[in-house]
């Protein structure tokens, strides 16, 4: 059975052990929250990081983007398409004259107007001159009828025309536009999934300690009650203890002497 002083002692043991634990582990969660709040401010930086970054992103995107449109309006302007055209038209009129010729041919004529008929210089000289001026008229509606002929194939479906020509400028341009516009959306999706990151999770764990703790400061304030108190408990009973009844009365009773003890009593 515990004495009072002994119930104090390990009572104020037991509360020195469990609010120094308990100390420790409020230690251990502030700790511990401190650095949940630099994860959570950290996780808040980087996202505004993120952000401003798509941002840049974003706008180098569009611009090029808008580039590409530029460029292509450009190509298919009113003074470009003017140019082209010109330019097919003469390259038509060229081939179409025949005035480009396989290099294995340099001995042909190079246009109608050259070529004369057999025995031309032989003939009459009113005959020759008729026939000159014939040629020369007939040559002269031919290269009418090709420029004309050029003139419309340019606008057509020709190698170099614009028929040809401004859809492809079109489909070009339209393909860049698409592509920076798939950057874009790339990149947003991939801002989505930064975003959908939560911060660092910090959770405190006492341990297998915590429960020692939390057992011994229990204990000990138990221990300290009963002790002032007088009551039952964990210790036992710190109030006075009664001596036991002797069976059938004292026998000694009224034979003991009450003043100073003499021999053995």
């Amino acid at each position: 059975m515990c004495t009072p002083a002994l119930l104090g002692t390990l009572s104020t043991v037991a509360t020195v052990v469990g609010t120094v634990g308990s100390a420790i582990q409020g230690i251990g969660a502030a700790r511990a929250q401190k650095k949940q709040q630099q994860e959570v401010v950290a996780w808040q930086r980087q996202q505004k990081l993120n952000r401003d970054q798509e941002k840049v992103r974003q706008e180098e995107l569009r611009q090029g983007a808008e580039a590409a449109q530029q460029g292509g309006l450009e190509q298919v302007s009113g003074e470009s398409q003017t140019k082209r055209q010109e330019e097919e038209q003469a390259r038509l009129e060229s081939y179409l004259a025949g005035d480009t010729q396989p290099a294995d041919s340099a001995a042909a004529p190079v246009s109608v107007a050259d070529a004369q008929l057999s025995g031309q210089n032989l003939g009459d000289p009113t005959f020759t001159s008729n026939l000159a001026a014939k040629i020369n008229e007939a040559t002269g509606d031919a290269r009418k009828r090709i420029k004309a002929l050029a003139g419309v194939s340019s606008y057509g479906g020709s190698f170099g025309g614009l028929g040809t020509v401004n859809p492809l400028l079109q489909s070009r341009a339209g393909a860049e536009i698409d592509k920076f516009n798939e950057f874009r959306r790339g990149s947003l999706g991939a801002l989505d999934v930064e975003k959908a990151v939560d911060p660092v999770q910090i959770t405190y764990n006492p341990g297998p300690l915590g429960d020692i703790f939390s057992t011994a400061l229990q204990v000990g304030s138990a221990g300290m009650g009963n002790a002032f108190g007088g009551k039952g408990g964990i210790f036992g009973s710190a109030g006075k203890v009664s001596q036991p009844a002797v069976v059938g009365g004292d026998p000694w009773a009224g034979l003991r002497n009450v003043g100073k003890f003499s021999g053995i009593f």
